[in-house]
């Protein structure tokens, strides 16, 4: 008999039985509770990246065949790395997908296509829904009886698992609302602590951080077998209007002359009123034309690209048409004339108030919105369909996302705000300023208390810088753990400002 079998598309050696999950499992629990749990993310978090890709190349017993798997493992390094230096919401996506679609690469190798293999590894931190399917992958891993029958460990373990969880659950939930329950639950718990040898049985939050760990964990080792996505995707989606085409076409025609219509209004007030400030109609305030309705507006441009999108997916007797073809280019036309009434917007904005990260992430999305629609063109032009289209904006979005986690936003905004406030064209952020910049107020502050405009500014640098000092002191970042350079930089000058003025912080 063959010592190894398939179960959920990976190579498994039936000798090992339960060992490998459980292992694994148990080891990411105790780095995770030491890296991460109850800590600032850091470079703690970029040590527990390597360790999950680690983990991934050690239990697939896979190398990189390819380009792209090597630049994927290349990237991955990079973004764990990038948390020395400052964590992001773009470094977190980035890590979180290279994870999963390299686990979904290796873990799929029956599936032809690489980019559906991927997508499949994407999807597998969302199908276990409450573990379910995990424990479906772990119990199948339990050898069976011999006669075929299944095994009174895994019965056992299918049924006693939901129990577990729902009693835990429940439990925790009427002890927090029943004082008497929640104190015998306290001496069981301190009960079940001492025999098994621990100070004090782990809280809530521990608990449900131990059982998020695990769960990744065991979608990494022992993921769900391929969805029925995996025959769907690869295959021709089905092309739309195909019953209607002549209905479907007049609609499509009727619908892109009204919106063109209706979008050349609209592009034609913001260049006499927007761009050539003409004097407003009575009844609007400047403040309502420039300052309300840029999201609206972002909203617009990107559901017309959708609505376009769809179009390439219409039957050719639709999406060929020459008539229809010219309508949707006025159209994207239209729409970037649009974008760019809202870049004229936002420089407003930045001219009146300065520079916020919001505003940049603004600025840097819309941009991204302009590839898109070049991307969309081409699909027109070349007659791509929408499965095509779709692909091409998934790479923009992720290079877009893999690029930006490289770059410090916040300081870009801050030191170009300095400039703004030392050259007197900006007044003194609001408080809702700091909060989005982090620990670059410092030198903001720091720099306005040396060159103020009033001595009211004076003053309030010097409470701001006070309220960044508290709030540095309760997060306690002293640990390895939640080290970032750039948070540790900041302050550093902080503690030079403080070490040349010993008198101020007393007052």
């Amino acid at each position: 008999m063959n010592s190894t079998t398939t179960i959920n598309s990976i190579p498994l050696n039936i000798h090992s039985g339960i060992a490998r999950p459980v292992v694994s499992v148990i080891l990411t629990i105790i780095v995770a509770n030491t890296l991460l749990l109850f800590h600032i993310p850091g470079v703690s978090f970029g040590v527990f990246t390597l360790y999950l890709g680690t983990l991934i190349l050690v239990t697939r017993k896979t190398v990189p065949k390819c380009f792209p798997e090597y630049g994927a493992l290349a990237l991955l390094l990079g973004s764990a790395l990038q948390t020395t230096r400052f964590l992001s919401l773009s470094n977190f996506l980035v890590i979180c997908i290279l994870l999963f679609s390299m686990s979904g690469q290796s873990a799929h190798q029956s599936i032809s296509k690489q980019w559906v293999r991927w997508f499949e590894g994407l999807l597998s931190p969302i199908r276990p829904i409450g573990a379910l399917f995990t424990l479906q992958a772990l119990e199948q891993q339990l050898p069976p009886r011999k006669d075929n029958g299944i095994s009174k460990l895994r019965y056992g373990l299918a049924v006693g698992f939901p129990v577990v969880v729902f009693l835990f659950l429940f439990g925790w939930l009427l002890s927090s609302g029943n004082a008497i329950l929640g104190k015998w639950n306290s001496s069981l718990l301190s009960v079940i602590a001492g025999y098994l040898g621990l100070i004090e049985f782990p809280t809530m939050p521990r608990f449900m951080g131990w059982c998020f760990f695990a769960v990744i964990a065991l979608v990494i080792v022992c993921p769900p077998k391929a969805s029925l996505l995996a025959d769907w995707l690869p295959k021709p989606w089905k092309e739309l209007g195909v019953n209607s085409g002549k209905l479907r076409m007049h609609q499509w025609v009727a619908s892109l002359i009204a919106l063109n219509l209706l979008f050349l209004f609209s592009n034609v007030t913001d260049v006499v009123y927007l761009w050539f400030s003409q004097e407003l109609p009575n009844g609007i305030s400047h403040s309502q034309y420039v300052h309300h309705g840029v999201y609206a507006l972002i909203a617009s441009t990107v559901l017309s690209a959708s609505l376009m999108a769809l179009l390439t997916q219409h039957q050719k007797l639709i999406s060929h048409n020459p008539l229809v073809r010219s309508l949707a280019l006025v159209w994207m036309i239209q729409n970037l004339l649009l974008i760019s009434g809202v870049y004229v917007r936002l420089w407003i904005y930045v001219d009146a108030y300065g520079y916020t990260p919001k505003r940049v992430y603004v600025a840097l999305f819309l941009g991204l919105v302009i590839i898109g629609y070049a991307l969309l063109g081409r699909a027109i032009l070349r007659f791509k369909d929408i499965k095509w289209l779709i692909g091409a904006n998934l790479l923009l979005v992720f290079g877009y996302f893999s690029t930006l986690q490289f770059f410090d936003i916040p300081k870009y905004v801050t030191q170009k705000n300095i400039n703004l406030y030392t050259a007197r064209e900006i007044e003194y952020p609001a408080p809702l300023y700091f909060k989005q910049v982090g620990t670059h107020s410092l030198p903001y502050l720091i720099s306005i208390y040396n060159s103020p405009q009033t001595v009211e500014d004076e003053k309030q640098a010097l409470l701001d810088l006070d309220k960044q000092r508290k709030r540095l002191v309760a997060q306690d970042k002293t640990t390895w753990r939640s080290f970032q350079f750039r948070d540790h930089k900041n302050e550093q000058l902080l503690a030079s400002f403080d070490t040349a003025h010993p008198g101020l912080i007393e007052k």
